[in-house]
């Protein structure tokens, strides 16, 4: 990713008619048989699917020419931590499907979470650094308990299933990581199939035992980690046991303290932080453009499809922890 390019779909269309030709040419000359039916990958799209190489591209191009000089003078003291072994490993966590808005299917035509590119390794160079960028896309809870063990950047978008546990895509809003020692109180409606220990229950409510046997699995990475976890309340829910997972490796947390909707197909906000993440930006700078972000995306979605509304996303996002 030495330069960063948009998409040629030309060059796609070339490519495709050429390997019709040659397979053509095998099956006539009868050197080969016919292929199999594989499956089509369509250009990328920013309305569905979920194409990492593009979400990484698009998140470092707006920073590649601001770190083509000098570092500023001071950086933050997260940035040394990250790159000094010349590369930065990144899991994109992603939720259900539930907390994508249906138009973005009914105007791109495919599948909103299915995952076209999984995997993404590229070169940058970061002021005169050259930095392997080094990035997964996880969609379950082994995915998960992996990533936490063995990326610097975890970056999770879900919901917090009423503090149960993030709820990622694959595993749905009935099997969600489990990450919670503290008792749960739960509407009927939300359970979803929950497989989990219920305590008492009201009329409308259920008790759930807290339950921690996701993320007690995790074996904490070594290093620095920078957590995200863009999930309602997630600082609420979640801090304590994120703490005890990272057993006094040097951590910071990115965390949410309030209700909202944040799988957002284009994936601005992860952007948002990655760029910040590129130019060395002090986090609490990062964290307020991840903020601007945040409550742009509504703006920008209603006016795509004409559509009136007065609500406005608060400003939830918070560097909750920080110890280095």
């Amino acid at each position: 990713m030495a330069k960063l390019e948009s998409i040629d779909t030309s060059k796609i269309v070339r490519l495709t008619i050429s390997l019709a030709v040659a397979a053509l040419i095998l099956i006539i000359s009868g050197c080969a048989t016919p292929p199999k039916k594989t499956e089509y990958i369509p250009p990328y799209s920013p309305g569905y699917g979920v194409f990492l190489n593009y979400i990484i591209t698009e998140g470092l191009e707006g920073s590649m020419e601001k770190v083509k000089g000098a570092p500023p003078e001071s950086l933050p003291p997260y940035y040394e931590k990250l790159f000094e072994d010349g590369r930065l490993t990144i899991a994109l966590a992603i939720g259900t499907e539930d907390l994508v808005n249906g138009f973005y299917d009914e105007r791109g035509g495919g599948d909103l979470l299915k995952i076209f590119v999984g995997k993404y390794t590229a070169p940058v160079n970061l002021y005169g650094r050259e930095i392997i960028i080094d990035a997964v896309v996880v969609n379950d809870k082994e995915g998960l308990i992996k990533a936490l063990g063995e990326r610097e950047v975890v970056f999770v978008y879900s919901h917090s299933r009423y503090g149960n546990g993030w709820a990622l895509h694959s595993d749905g809003l009935d099997e969600p990581f489990r990450m919670q020692s503290d008792p749960i109180r739960i509407p009927k409606k939300q359970l979803h199939g929950y497989k989990g220990d219920i305590v008492r229950e009201t009329a409308t409510h259920y008790y759930l035992r807290p339950n921690t046997e996701d993320i007690d699995r995790v074996v904490p990475y070594p290093g620095f980690q920078i957590i995200v976890g863009l999930s309602c309340t997630s600082k609420g829910h979640f801090q304590k046991e994120l703490l005890k997972m990272r057993n006094g490796h040097p951590s910071l947390f990115v965390l949410t303290t309030g209700a909202g909707s944040f799988l957002e197909m284009r994936f601005k906000i992860f952007k948002t932080f990655l760029s910040g993440l590129a130019l060395g930006v002090p986090m609490e700078k990062i964290v307020s453009d991840m903020n601007d972000t945040w409550q742009r995306i509504p703006d920008e979605f209603f006016k795509e499809h004409g559509i009136r509304y007065s609500w406005r996303p608060k400003r939830v996002i918070k560097l909750t922890y920080s110890d280095i």
